[in-house]
């Protein structure tokens, strides 16, 4: 399956990028314009909403996992202006793109932060809403 990962450059990223690809999965790794992360990542902006347009096509994900946005509580209240435009107005761009580029896409929504948690599993539209016991 083609999946495409923003925020590959992250912790969780890295490792999932590395994990989906050992089960066989095409992987294309969506990173900041400011990673240092070399290889053949996707430089994206993605409060950037035609950068992110032209991520999705040159990846024609099949499935999308999000996991771009700030996660630090010292960053994010130190610059809440760059935050809701990574971590809200980022995620409806992504969201955007999946819609027109990829609309069947399985979507994968996870935001870390001290408040939250990593709810796995692959939600597709007849799944309904995630819940904590998914699979």
């Amino acid at each position: 399956m083609r999946i495409l990962v923003t925020g590959a450059d992250g912790f969780v990223g890295r490792h999932l990028c590395d994990y989906l690809r050992k089960q066989g999965d095409q992987v294309t790794e969506a990173v900041g314009p400011n990673s240092n992360l070399s290889g053949e990542s996707l430089r994206v902006n993605v409060a950037d909403a035609k950068g992110v347009l032209a991520a999705f096509r040159a990846a024609r994900p099949e499935a999308v996992v999000n996991l771009a946005g700030f996660s630090s509580v010292a960053k994010s209240s130190a610059d809440p202006a760059s935050v809701f435009q990574v971590n809200t107005q980022g995620t409806l761009n992504i969201l955007g793109a999946a819609k027109e580029i990829a609309p069947k896409a399985p979507w994968v929504e996870v935001w870390l932060s001290p408040q939250t948690m990593v709810i796995p599993g692959w939600v597709t539209p007849s799944s309904g809403p995630m819940t904590w016991t998914m699979p």
